[in-house]
C-alpha cells in the first residue's frame, strides 16, 4: 500500500511496473482524497483497513521522521529513510525474489 501525502494531489503517484519497487503497492491511500494528513493517527488506519490486514502487518516508508514516529505509534512498522541509496539497501531483504 502507498499513502500518497497532499503535497501534489493532481499528480498521480508512479509505483513500478517492472525492476526493485514493482507490486510493492497494491492499494495507494491519498490523503488529499480522505482529507486526513500524514502525521494524524488516522492515516495509518484507514491505509491498513483498505488493505485488509491488522496494522501491525504494514510497513510504512517516508522521508519525514515525524510521519514514521506517528506510524510506529499506531502500530505500523516504519522505516526512515533520507537517501534513495540507503531505503533500497535497507528494503533490499524484502524485495529479493
Amino acid at each position: 500500500m502507498a499513502v500518497r501525502g497532499r503535497r501534489r494531489p493532481r499528480r498521480r503517484l508512479r509505483i513500478p511496473r517492472a525492476g526493485p519497487g514493482r507490486g510493492l503497492a497494491d492499494h495507494v491511500v491519498s490523503t488529499a482524497r480522505i482529507g486526513v494528513a500524514k502525521p494524524d493517527p488516522r492515516v495509518y488506519r484507514i491505509a491498513a483497513e483498505r488493505l485488509g490486514v491488522a496494522i501491525e502487518r504494514c510497513l510504512f516508508v517516508d522521508d519525514t521522521a515525524a510521519n514514521v514516529v506517528a506510524a510506529r505509534e499506531a502500530g505500523m512498522a516504519a522505516v526512515h529513510y533520507r537517501r534513495v541509496a540507503d531505503l533500497r539497501r535497507t528494503l533490499a531483504p524484502l524485495l529479493a525474489e
